[in-house]
């Protein structure tokens, strides 16, 4: 799996680095280095100095990476992020880290997902402003509805009425799956929500990310959960608990019992 090559991290035809002419290697702020990267190719790091690298996502897949800034210099593994001390440090990383790797991207993927919002047909991918939940595509211009994330045409209303935004806010309150027009409204429903937009946005995004979390613990179990989080602090450093992942009522998005008519 891995090679001198990889090990070494030098440059080749499968990375670009950026030096000035005197070859003192300088670094390129994040936002300007996104705006050049293209389809195939990924952004490499250094955890300790602002130093990067862009590769190619074709090559073997790297998990070790050695800064070249002059003043740095040092090995860190891309899974934890953790300096490299010595060659038995690198093949505890070996043993520990990449066997863990891909149960740690389904949990950074998780986290991904539920911090933000996407429209059912183009996947744009963002955060509501303040205001109500009728949401019209930036790119391709679909209407749909920012808390169930249907389509305006899917999303669900009464058997008479046609498909709209507005026939789908009617009667949420007692219809179970129909959502409100404004987030801050639910707090009449249910007291968890709060009571001003922002909180209200933040609200849903956690649940979303709870849900997220939990389909990912169901997947790989307690143990292996438990172990991702021991290992590398995902879940602490993220601002959630394990505890608050395994209570099903932060799973409900709206509870509908105190006035459940249906």
């Amino acid at each position: 799996m891995s090679s001198e090559s990889e090990s070494q991290n030098k440059s080749s035809p499968s990375v670009e680095t950026t030096t000035t002419p005197s070859q003192e290697i300088i670094a390129i702020k994040c936002c300007t280095c996104e705006s050049v990267i293209h389809d195939g190719e990924t952004r490499l790091t250094c955890p300790f100095c602002p130093y990067l690298e862009i590769h190619t996502t074709d090559a073997c897949p790297l998990y070790f990476f050695t800064c070249q800034h002059p003043s740095c210099g040092k090995r860190s593994c891309l899974i934890c992020l953790h300096n490299i001390i010595d060659d038995s440090d690198e093949s505890m990383h070996r043993s520990q880290c990449i066997e863990l790797h891909s149960y740690k991207e389904m949990i950074e993927k998780a986290i991904e997902i539920g911090s933000q919002q996407h429209c059912p047909h183009c996947q744009l991918k963002g955060l509501k402003d303040d205001g109500c939940t009728h949401m019209v595509c930036e790119r391709c211009g679909l209407n749909w509805c920012y808390l169930c994330g249907m389509k305006e045409e899917e999303c669900l209303v009464d058997d008479q009425a046609e498909p709209s935004l507005s026939a789908h806010n009617q009667n949420w309150e007692t219809h179970e799956g129909r959502c409100p027009m404004s987030l801050v409204s639910i707090h009449e429903l249910d007291e968890r929500w709060p009571q001003n937009d922002r909180d209200c946005l933040e609200y849903f995004h956690r649940y979303r990310t709870l849900c997220q979390l939990y389909n990912v613990f169901k997947i790989i179990g307690e143990d292996k959960f438990d172990e991702l989080n021991d290992t590398f602090g995902i879940i602490d450093g993220s601002g959630y608990r394990i505890e608050e992942i395994r209570d099903y009522e932060n799973r409900i998005l709206i509870n509908y019992s105190p006035n459940d008519n249906n």
